[in-house]
């Protein structure tokens, strides 16, 4: 019998009679069980316990009993709901059939007729159910199932009442960004985003579900991660349904599309429209197509089908007038006159450097912006870098004006090659302008377009093309950076559009700064291949022109963040990181990488005075940077001010809000608050981010065993073990979490590797004692006599390691030891107030 099933099996007692598990995943795990009081079959499902954090047990039994009152032919409903053992449950009648994602990969063809009849059984459930005010927020095929020729939904108002159950908790919400519920396939981009998200979720949700059952294939297939997925969701269009199941009657292929609009506004306005649809002569004269139910009321709220909103991606220019005009010809047909002028602006500027500009009306104020990856249009994906470099120049160029925001590069890259509503990627990135264009390098001619759309309407506010000689790269930036600038210019309050361009390159080798944009390119990666390829890059720019400042900052950038990862002596690196961020500043002290570069390096070393000085210099000059409030906040938590800390990396998030290392500094900074609720929802948001992120699973796991989750901290120990086990962190967060839930043979085992590896590293680093090593001695006691020694040998300048300062609750237990606070003063740290409860039980 698994653990689990025995602790549910001893918390329900004699109700129910536990047969078998029959599976589950994500949100749950199912079993089938005798319901010995009514003798009838049922299932139990118990949510994952992430879910139970903070949860009023009596507020989500009443909420599950409120929607036990759904009862309608195509919902499943729900009998009974509490908490036992800690874990949320709650069972639903036995249903004797197959999922449809159960039908869907059996390999027998599910036949139109049959599709459109679960198709309307499922939305004339979700039509029935957003009457009654629930939500589902997890339509997906295992949420589905096939009997007796008909489809029930399940797990309807689950999600309500987890919600209402959650709020009860102080500062407690399922609504918050990364604790959303829903599965990232089927996650409107609202849902995926974090937004507050109403009905229209679920429509979106049955839309992918539709596609998928229609042509067989997921709309986004090919995406594994929940991070692809989330992006996808956000930013993505699929391929039109007719195009990938030519079978499919047209206006059911255009009623799943309009499902999948980005914009909820532009989606059917609610279920009722779906049941109406496929009850439509079209469809049900499909042989065995879904039959009429009775009279029912009139659908309300029923709005003309229409396109979503076009973004402007230039790709091909068209070859003669001629086919321009019959293009906005068909467009204005389509799409309306009073919204084909940004098409107009869009395709018609002349293809010469002197175009001339074209505006809207006055624009409002635009004082944030996202500058999104300019698109290479030359065929030769060597040239991506080039066009990559591009983008990144501008809004370097754009961030060093005080007085406008640039989105962070990871959220304006997640938009990379994809065509979504302006007003989608404003609300995403929280920004009022987007910034976009294309590149192309063909031999010695370069052509670059450009625009300025408005977020809050997606007009476009200016465009622009230039051409010239590639070797004029330097001039064509000053050129269309000015352009921008200008544009923007009513708010930026009297800023010249001289400030942005005049930015000083360090440079006037055409070829040495084509070398410093590809190890920009590869910077950006980061994995140690591209590290390692950035470093050669940078060197050869230094190599052509010894001078160039910005080559050296560069360098300097990818020493510091090498030993985070790749098994390097940090020592080494972060002398080579000193050097070349000194010699950096020594030609161009305005240059903040070289700042960040040394912040970093000096908190490698100990020195987080200096380390403050530099990131505080880096802020001044580049304030809307997010890596800079993002390296200072980690330094802010060295110094134990950790209110000031976690205001940084929050400030770093929202400037980079797609940006999985960043939102993973924000978990640290509330696991280091003792805000451990916090922390977990945050790594959660990070996982879902980037599910890559091993960080994340550390600081969940760590965070999970403070709240007395131990079952949940070595899911997560061990989930980051299996990404990389030779992490700093890894290992120690695994052996806490392994005797918090009292496995001390497991602990022991994961001890003694631990030992083994600090004994393999012990001639070359001395008697330090290493993140991984603390967490061994903490989790299997310290006596005080051991105290003051450790504390010695405490390697506190070991940048390699996790979460390793003075104010993580793993020190807690040292603090009453007056050596402690002597170290922590000696090296400049502060030690932080509060005391974390010690979650582990000593061993018997």
């Amino acid at each position: 019998m698994t653990q689990l099933r025995a602790r549910l099996t001893s918390a329900l007692g004699s109700h129910y009679t536990i047969e078998r598990e029959l599976g589950g995943g994500g949100m749950s795990r199912i079993f089938r069980a005798r319901d010995e009081t009514l003798g009838r079959d049922v299932v139990i499902k118990v949510l994952a316990p992430e879910l139970a954090e903070g949860l009023s047990a009596e507020r989500f039994e009443r909420e599950a009993r409120l929607a036990a009152r759904l009862q309608h032919p195509h919902v499943v409903p729900v009998i009974a709901a509490g908490i036992a053992g800690g874990l949320p449950y709650y069972t639903m009648p036995f249903i004797d059939g197959e999922s449809l994602r159960a039908r869907l990969t059996s390999g027998v063809p599910l036949g139109l007729p049959v599709a459109v009849k679960v198709l309307a059984d499922v939305a004339r459930a979700l039509d029935y159910a957003h009457r009654q005010g629930v939500v589902h927020r997890d339509i997906k095929p295992e949420n589905v199932l096939l009997s007796d020729g008909i489809a029930v939904v399940t797990d309807f108002g689950i999600a309500k009442a987890l919600r209402a159950a959650k709020t009860q908790a102080p500062g407690g919400t399922l609504t918050q960004i990364g604790t959303s519920l829903g599965t990232p396939a089927y996650m409107a981009p609202e849902q995926a985003a974090g937004d507050v998200v109403d009905a229209r979720v679920d429509l979106y949700a049955w839309g992918v579900m539709a596609y998928e059952v229609l042509a067989g294939a997921h709309p986004f297939a090919g995406k594994t991660t929940a991070q692809q997925l989330i992006a996808a969701q956000i930013a993505e269009r699929p391929a039109p349904l007719a195009s990938r199941a030519p079978g499919v009657p047209a206006p059911l292929a255009e009623l799943v599309m309009r499902c999948l609009e980005k914009e909820p506004a532009a989606r059917v306005s609610d279920a009722s429209m779906l049941v109406v649809a496929l009850e439509s002569p079209q469809l049900r004269d499909v042989p065995g197509a879904a039959p009429r139910d009775a009279p029912r009321d009139a659908p309300h709220g029923a709005q003309t089908s229409r396109p979503a909103p076009l973004r402007w991606m230039q790709r091909h220019r068209a070859s003669t007038a001629a086919s321009i005009v019959g293009v906005i010809a068909a467009a204005g047909m389509l799409l309306g006159w009073h919204r084909l002028a940004p098409l107009l602006y869009r395709h018609g500027a002349p293809p010469a450097a002197t175009a001339a500009r074209t505006s809207a009306s006055a624009p409002a104020a635009i004082t944030t912006v996202a500058v999104l990856p300019f698109v290479n249009t030359g065929g030769n994906a060597q040239d991506e870098y080039f066009s990559d470099g591009m983008t990144d120049e501008l809004a370097h160029a754009l961030s060093r004006l005080p007085s406008l925001r640039v989105a962070g590069r990871t959220s304006s890259y997640a938009f990379k090659g994809k065509e979504v509503p302006a007003q989608q990627i404003g609300r995403t990135l929280n920004v009022g302008g987007i910034v976009e264009g294309t590149v192309r390098r063909a031999g010695d001619r370069l052509r670059i377009t450009a625009q300025l759309t408005s977020a809050a309407d997606g007009l476009v506010v200016w465009s622009d093309t230039y051409e010239s000689r590639a070797t004029d790269v330097f001039q064509v930036q000053d050129q269309f950076t000015r352009e921008i600038v200008s544009a923007l210019e009513p708010a930026l309050r009297g800023r010249t559009a001289a400030t942005a361009a005049d930015v000083s390159r360090g440079t006037t080798d055409p070829a040495a700064y084509d070398l410093y944009m590809k190890g920009r390119y590869f910077w950006a990666k980061r994995t140690p291949t591209g590290l390692t390829r950035a470093i050669g890059y940078f060197k050869q720019a230094i190599a052509r022109d010894p001078g160039f400042a910005r080559a050296h900052a560069g360098l300097a950038m990818a020493y510091v963040v090498l030993p985070y990862y790749m098994a390097l002596n940090a020592d080494s690196v972060l002398a080579l990181a000193d050097s070349s961020a000194t010699r950096a500043l020594a030609l161009d002290s305005t240059l903040a990488d070289a700042h960040l570069a040394l912040c970093t390096q000096n908190m490698g070393e100990g020195h987080f005075a200096e380390a403050e000085r530099q990131c505080r210099a880096a802020l001044a000059i580049v304030p809307n940077d997010p890596t800079a409030p993002q390296w200072h906040s980690e330094n802010l938590a060295w110094l134990g001010q950790l209110p000031e800390a976690v205001a940084e990396a929050k400030r770093a998030s929202a400037l980079d809000p797609l940006s999985g290392v960043i939102s993973g500094g924000v978990a640290e900074m509330l696991y280091l608050s003792r805000d451990f609720p916090s922390a977990i929802v945050a790594a959660h948001h990070t996982i879902a981010l980037d599910s890559s992120f091993t960080p994340a699973y550390t600081t969940l796991s760590l965070a999970q065993l403070f709240v007395g989750r131990a079952d949940s901290a070595v899911l997560a120990a061990e989930a980051a073990f299996r990404r990389d086990s030779t992490m700093p962190g890894v290992r120690g967060a695994l052996v806490l979490a392994y005797a918090g839930a009292g496995r001390w043979s497991d602990a022991e085992r994961v001890r003694a590797v631990i030992q083994r590896d600090r004994e393999r590293r012990a001639p070359r680093e001395g008697h330090a004692i290493s993140f991984d090593q603390l967490a061994a001695l903490t989790a299997f006691g310290i006596s005080a006599n051991d105290r003051a020694a450790m504390i010695r040998r405490i390697d506190w300048a070991d940048m390699r390691t996790i979460t390793f300062s003075a104010c993580d609750p793993l020190f807690d237990q040292l603090k009453t030891d007056p050596a402690f606070a002597v170290a922590a003063r000696k090296l400049g740290m502060g030690v932080c107030a509060g005391t974390a409860p010690w979650p582990i039980r000593p061993r018997i």
